[in-house]
């Protein structure tokens, strides 16, 4: 299992293993409270594009853009996940660098809910909370250059 980076426990904040999907923190507040987790639960169960788009411009050091991000995460959802699971790896120094992308590809496409869980638990909630920044810096309709992997 090694080849798949499925367990981040010695790396990164919190991301632990991948199916230890009932550690909910700090996606659903640090300490966990229900009003963190109905908002946590709200936003990927139904704006899941924003919130994906979000996560994915924060893995490659962009503010978020709708069309970059928001986009690229609604009709090519798949390859965002991978390109997530990739960057975070790349960001927390887990597993091979380069030789890693069989096992992102599996991992995201084989075990989408699991690998998410994972993701967040992995990140702060500012790495995917659009709404508050949208409310904040306004909407962004594209950034200067479309970023897909961190290297």
């Amino acid at each position: 299992m090694e080849q798949f980076a499925c367990d981040w426990e010695d790396k990164g904040p919190k991301g632990g293993q991948c199916w230890a999907c009932w550690e909910m923190e700090p996606c659903c507040g640090d300490p966990c409270n229900p009003k963190d987790g109905i908002m946590c639960f709200l936003c990927w169960a139904f704006c899941y594009c924003c919130s994906s788009g979000k996560l994915f411009s924060h893995t490659v050091d962009q503010e978020c853009a709708f069309v970059n991000h928001c986009l690229y995460a609604t009709f090519c959802g798949l390859c965002a996940n991978v390109c997530v699971r990739h960057n975070l790896r790349v960001m927390y120094d887990i597993g091979d660098k380069e030789g890693g992308w069989v096992g992102d590809v599996l991992m995201a496409w084989c075990c989408g809910l699991c690998v998410l869980c994972q993701h967040l638990r992995s990140v702060d909630r500012s790495t995917w909370d659009w709404l508050t920044e949208v409310q904040e810096k306004g909407f962004v309709p594209m950034a200067e250059e479309f970023k897909f992997v961190r290297h």
